[in-house]
């Protein structure tokens, strides 16, 4: 049987991305992950600095993890631990297949 895969995908504020990055590069079954600085709309308006509200868009780091089995529930207790009420908002999606061409 074939193993089974996630696409981990978290939104988080700039100043998270080190710290969350380095969690992902620490934890075993986290078989590859990408990072994006982006703008992300439709965040909470408490969230935001002046700026922000101005233009109706925050920034943002997105970061895209492969995980193998149960490590995205891992990653989760982990965050949720970590960053409880900082604005890390993520998403988790079944993948058929992954691998390398």
């Amino acid at each position: 049987m074939s193993e089974e895969f996630c696409l981990l995908t978290l939104l988080l504020p700039e100043s998270l991305g080190e710290e969350v990055l380095d969690i992902l590069l620490l934890t075993e079954g986290v078989q590859q992950f990408t990072s994006t600085a982006l703008f992300a709309h439709g965040v909470g308006l408490d969230r935001l600095d002046a700026q922000e509200q101005v233009l109706g868009r925050a920034r943002r780091v997105q970061v895209q993890a492969l995980l193998s089995g149960a490590v995205g529930q891992e990653i989760l207790a982990r965050l949720r631990a970590r960053f409880a009420g900082a604005g890390l908002h993520y998403w988790i999606q079944a993948l058929p297949a992954a691998g390398a061409i």
